[in-house]
């Protein structure tokens, strides 16, 4: 509907800034005089939208006016609200905790949503926690940092880089920078972070659109994972999709299950994950993939038998 575009239009103007009109076009499918008529629906409204001309123009809203919290239903309110809450449980940050507070006090608290969120499982632990708040404020002042760190091999390096953004992904906190050593960026598990300390500001170096430097090494990243094929019961169905939810699975002729599992490179939480299974998911490939699981399993039994025969 007309209306419901013309909400998402000034929703989106409001978030995005100027925007061009073969921009707005595309974004919401619709054509260029269409898009222009929608302006004029939004000036005639009240909305102060303006037009810039030349090659950097587009359509804008005046910086002084606010999307009221009254443009938001009730249960949208709620929902948001719900959401922040859940956020808390699993990110500890003062702004996070004012942010919330803040909007606690404009919705109104009776009613509710029938959803809640509650992230606790996913918090890392307080050095964790303690190193995202030490990040955070090298971003937002513009600081190098030094530290120690291992990677998934347990290889351990020195690193002086300039940290850019903080991103919450595969249920861990990630650090996406600008390594001065390697002169090239680099995103770091925050985790494997030892021996951090402040280093002086940062070169004045212009990085550019760093979300889209984030997803392009996030392409790299996963276009270097391995497809691990896995062969089980049709019993197994269910328990491998919870577990791998992601992952499709195909019946094959003989009533038995397929699917593949991508693995990072140089990952090996998937062994931990597989093992799990014990004897009711078989593991056909890659060959290499093969031998570190059984490598993993030989080296785990040949411990504790060690353990047994010392006892």
């Amino acid at each position: 509907m007309k209306t419901d575009r013309l909400l998402e239009l000034l929703y989106y103007l409001v978030n995005h800034g100027r925007i061009s009109t073969t921009a707005l076009a595309r974004r919401f499918g619709v054509s260029a005089r269409t898009i222009q008529r929608d302006m004029v629906c939004l000036s005639e409204a009240g909305v102060p939208v303006y037009a810039q001309t030349g090659r950097n123009g587009g359509y804008a809203i005046l910086p002084t006016d606010r999307v009221r919290n009254a443009h938001l239903k009730q249960d949208e309110q709620q929902m948001i609200r719900r959401a922040l809450e859940g956020l808390a449980t699993a990110y500890r940050s003062p702004t996070l905790d004012a942010l919330l507070e803040k909007y606690a006090a404009i919705v109104r608290q009776e009613g509710g949503s029938p959803v809640y969120w509650d992230f606790g499982v996913t918090r890392e632990n307080l050095r964790v926690q303690d190193s995202n708040a030490f990040l955070e404020e090298a971003v937002r002042n513009g600081r190098q940092i030094a530290f120690a760190y291992r990677d998934g091999q347990g290889r351990k390096t020195s690193r002086r880089v300039q940290p850019l953004a903080l991103e919450y992904r595969w249920y861990a906190w990630y650090l996406f920078a600008y390594d001065l050593g390697k002169a090239d960026y680099r995103t770091f598990k925050v985790a494997r972070l030892r021996e951090i300390k402040d280093a002086g500001p940062a070169p004045l170096l212009d990085h550019g659109d760093v979300r889209a430097k984030m997803e392009k090494a996030l392409r790299e990243y996963v276009s270097g994972c391995a497809d691990i094929e896995l062969r089980f019961s049709a019993s197994q169905e269910a328990l491998v999709e919870e577990y791998f939810p992601d992952c499709p699975i195909e019946t094959l002729p003989d009533g038995e299950r397929r699917t593949w599992l991508r693995v990072p490179e140089g990952e090996r939480l998937w062994q931990a994950l597989l093992l799990s299974f014990g004897g009711r998911i078989q593991v056909l490939g890659p060959k290499e993939y093969v031998d570190a699981l059984k490598t993993c399993a030989a080296g785990f039994l040949r411990a504790h038998r060690d353990e047994q025969e010392q006892g």
